[in-house]
Parts: C-alpha cells; structure tokens; sequence
C-alpha cells in the first residue's frame, strides 16, 4: 500500500478570452487508485466556474474558454494500467478545491 501526500498543483491565468488552468508540478501516478484521468480533472476544474454559467447549457461549447495542461506523467492524467477507482470522488474535490482557491 502506498502512503504519503499527494499534490494537485495548477496555475490559473486568463489572457483575453481564455481561462487556462495549468497543472504541472502536480504529483507522478499514484500506484494505488486515486488517480485522475484527463477527462475526469477537465470536469472537475470547471466546476467551480459552474456558478457563473447556471442560465447556460452544459455542451460542448462550455469548454471554448477554457486551455488545460495536464501532464501526462501525472496523477491527474491516469493512463492505463492505473487505478483510477476514485477518480470521480476524492480526486475530483481536491482538484475543484485547488482551483477554487
């Protein structure tokens, strides 16, 4: 089992119209299974932009002012054979909660 602390990292920075959400220096893939895939982390980092767009809706337009780096040797970009059992849950907070910040 592997213990220890995990780290979310992004830098945020809005440059005309786009929003982009940096995630490099976040923590190697865990080997247990609270990593994130791509697609998982791009969810949870808008939501917490979803307050200002409640009259809008969800396709795939919402995403045009948004730019993601997400390192692909990274636990927020899981790529098989890694674990992601909690991707949607734990994984998801804390990338929510750090962008919120």
């Amino acid at each position: 089992m592997e213990e220890g602390e995990f780290r979310v990292a992004v830098k945020l920075s809005i440059v005309e119209e786009t929003i982009s959400l940096d995630f490099t220096g976040s923590s190697n893939p865990a080997k247990g299974f609270i990593n994130s895939t791509a697609a998982t982390t791009t969810a949870a980092a808008i939501f917490p932009f979803s307050v200002l767009w409640a009259w809008t809706r969800a396709n795939e337009g919402l995403l045009r002012p948004f730019s993601f780096v997400i390192p692909e040797d990274s636990i927020l970009h899981a790529k098989l054979p890694a674990s992601v059992g909690w991707s949607p849950y734990h994984p998801s907070l804390a990338i929510a909660q750090v962008v919120s910040a």
